[in-house]
């Protein structure tokens, strides 16, 4: 989606493995180490910088280079990682005020941290 769709935003509202089932790759790196990259194919996922906004929410922002042929590629992504949000249905605390949070620290980080007019996906398995 990021290459084909041209995403520069990401919202992940789920873990990695929820109920004892496995919900999606981990395709970042949980380290600042200048020099770690994961590869998936032809793609490499570096994590330039990542800042936790609450315990449950974490903002990184990775490089994504490719390349095909002669032509070498890469974009910047943020992602939004909101781990709180459960399997099944909405969060509880979405009265109190958590879920208007949330959708409030995207706005204001993708604005800071991403060009504006970018696409954004959204991640929930």
């Amino acid at each position: 989606m990021v290459v084909e769709a041209e995403v520069q935003v990401v919202v992940m509202a789920c873990n990695e493995t929820e109920a004892g089932k496995h919900k999606c790759e981990c395709y970042w790196s949980d380290s600042n180490n200048e020099d770690e990259e994961k590869q998936f194919g032809k793609f490499f996922v570096k994590t330039l910088k990542m800042r936790e906004i609450c315990p449950d929410f974490l903002v990184r922002t990775m490089r994504l280079r490719w390349e095909e042929g002669d032509r070498r590629e890469e974009r910047t992504v943020c992602q939004f990682h909101y781990s709180a949000w459960p399997d099944h249905g909405i969060p509880t605390q979405v009265s109190s005020g958590h879920g208007c949070r949330l959708l409030t620290v995207i706005t204001q980080q993708s604005t800071y941290a991403c060009s504006t007019g970018s696409k954004v996906m959204l991640q929930h398995t």
